[in-house]
């Protein structure tokens, strides 16, 4: 428990909660009036939309019917943010816009304010830790869904002239086999991009000849087309321009059905990692919402902020989709409308939820966000996520722990030969020159345990959740209290506390996803959570304020016993 108040930090952060609460909860009310357009268009515009795409060019056949609707309304979305400011006038419908950046940016500032307090404190590789790692990913996505970069045409470096001319020849012959067989270009890349009309047009990208077809197929596949730019091409371009673009566009910006796949993984991977361990962290660590603490707030920050700013992307997908769905059904309502009033008050969920199945149909956004969410699929996603930090966590601390221990082992093999020197010269024995053993070390500075660094795995050990005596210890020291044993258990440990808070955190999701089909169930589970901090934030007040009451006490009573003295000593 911190003891110390600091005025200033109690001051911003107080200012920046109000604030992003503010914005926050703007930004829910301004999308459900004015959410962006998730650009799909109606099962029979797709199909309208389909037959006059094929007609002008045969060759776009591979070309889904949802990513043909998908570009039917591109034009209709302001690409940059600014202009678009500058165009409406204002901040409507782009309040979420301003919380994303809001998050980056508080994000920024609070993990640089960590890096300072851990490294002041001599405390190693806790930003390694799920909740920045986490953190650090939805920052990723964020930025590669809504920050755009434009590259020269020319490569300020060329790969070509640091290659063999053997490599050059061999991959060469290598592209002209495999595209005379498929008919390609070894030249270049060929992609197809819709304009806002529809029509299909061909852009021709220059790349290196020796890159092979296979290499290429994938790569546009998995690789977004600005990373693309860079790895497929002649060497290093030069940054043109960045421009920030808005989420609207983002959405209508997706160019293939893989790179709408890949985004759409990449969601809710992050969407499951949100709201489970990292929310579900609070209940262990008992986060608390101090104001006088920027450690306690940013570490609040970084468990909530992710939940929140998912809420209002999932309320904005939520949302169009709903509209979607009354746009279909506005064409049946004369059909069902005389149904509709025959309907008894119990019977209007359930007719409301079968016309729900009934216009989810495939195509459609509700269709993708139904069947995006089930328990096996978020939590398969959510394993491959544990496993990338785990080999990201584990190559780094790992590889600077061996370093250490053979930095160590080459010191004190060049002490030893020292050390002998030292026995030649002065001819001293063995025993005698161990007695300096001690202070060679001491001023090497290799005294102590060198592999040692205050991690966050030897933080938790010794200060564990629940104590020693708790479950998580006596599971983790299960096979014994060695290193190895030790550290896979910890793991284990953690894999089994995700699956519980996600499986906790499931039931919002479904029922968001299966049965309200709205955001809100998951806007009170993370309400729940803030209310959390808010109340560990009470009892540690409540602590502090209660040693506060019992030093004045001891205080009182001390000062009471030397007046009672002096009185003593007058009277006499």
């Amino acid at each position: 428990m911190e003891h110390r108040f600091s005025k200033r930090e109690y001051f911003v952060s107080c200012a920046f909660t109000i604030l992003f609460s503010g914005i926050v909860a703007v930004a829910y009310f301004d999308t459900s009036t004015c959410p962006y357009r998730y650009n799909r268009a109606t099962p029979w515009s797709m199909t309208t939309s389909s037959d006059n795409n094929n007609n002008n060019n045969n060759n776009n056949n591979d070309i889904g019917m949802s990513t043909v609707g998908h570009y039917k309304y591109a034009s209709t979305q302001p690409r940059s943010l600014f202009s678009s400011l500058v165009q409406e006038g204002g901040l409507t419908c782009h309040m979420t816009d301003l919380v994303i950046w809001v998050y980056i940016i508080g994000l920024v500032l609070f993990i640089s304010h960590k890096a300072y307090h851990y490294r002041i404190q001599g405390l190693h590789y806790f930003l390694l830790d799920y909740c920045y790692f986490h953190n650090f990913c939805l920052v990723l996505f964020l930025l590669w869904r809504l920050v755009d970069v434009q590259w020269s045409e020319e490569p300020l470096i060329s790969w070509e002239t640091y290659l063999p001319e053997s490599w050059q020849s061999e991959r060469i012959s290598s592209s002209i086999n495999s595209n005379s067989n498929t008919g390609g270009s070894s030249s270049s890349v060929i992609e197809m991009i819709h304009d806002h009309k529809g029509v299909v047009t061909t852009v021709t990208a220059k790349v290196t000849p020796f890159i092979n077809q296979t290499w290429k197929s994938w790569a546009q596949q998995v690789i977004p087309s600005t990373m693309r730019q860079i790895l497929l091409v002649a060497g290093i371009y030069k940054p043109i321009s960045v421009d920030i673009i808005t989420i609207g566009y983002a959405a209508a910006e997706v160019s293939t059905p893989d790179d709408l796949l890949l985004a759409f993984l990449s969601f809710f991977t992050l969407v499951a990692g949100s709201f489970g361990p990292i929310l579900g962290a609070i209940l262990i660590w008992k986060n608390a919402l101090l104001f006088h603490s920027f450690d306690r707030m940013s570490s609040s920050y970084l468990h909530l902020a992710p939940a929140i700013t998912q809420v209002l992307l999932l309320h904005r997908l939520f949302t169009t989709a709903r509209q979607e769905l009354a746009s279909f059904d506005d064409s049946s309502n004369s059909t069902n409308h005389s149904h509709d009033h025959s309907s008894s008050g119990g019977s209007c969920s359930n007719t409301l939820q079968h016309r729900l199945n009934e216009l989810c149909s495939q195509g459609t956004l509700c269709y993708d966000l139904r069947h995006a969410v089930s328990y096996r699929t978020l939590l398969e996603l959510h394993f491959v996520m544990f496993i990338a930090w785990q080999i990201f966590y584990h190559t780094i601390s790992e590889s600077r722990r061996v370093s250490r221990i053979k930095s160590h082992r080459k010191r004190l093999k060049e002490l030893e030969q020292r050390q002998e020197e030292l026995c030649r010269l002065t001819g001293a024995t063995r025993e005698e020159a161990q007695l300096l053993r001690p202070i060679l070390l001491l001023s090497e500075g290799l005294a102590g345990d060198p592999a040692h660094r205050v991690t966050a795995y030897t933080w938790m050990w010794e200060h564990p959740p629940l104590g020693k005596e708790g479950p998580l210890y006596r599971f983790v020291t299960l096979f014994g209290k060695g290193y190895l044993p030790t550290v896979i258990m910890f793991q284990v440990t953690q894999w089994i506390l995700h699956v519980i808070f996600f499986t906790l955190a499931y039931g919002s999701l479904y029922y968001s996803f299966h049965v309200a089909f709205s955001a809100w169930p998951l806007t009170l589970y993370v309400i729940l959570f803030v209310i959390l901090c808010v109340y560990n934030a009470a009892v540690v007040n409540k602590r502090w304020i209660q040693k506060l009451q019992r030093l004045a006490e001891i205080g009182l009573a001390a000062q009471r016993t030397r007046t009672l003295r002096e009185e003593g000593n007058v009277g006499k």
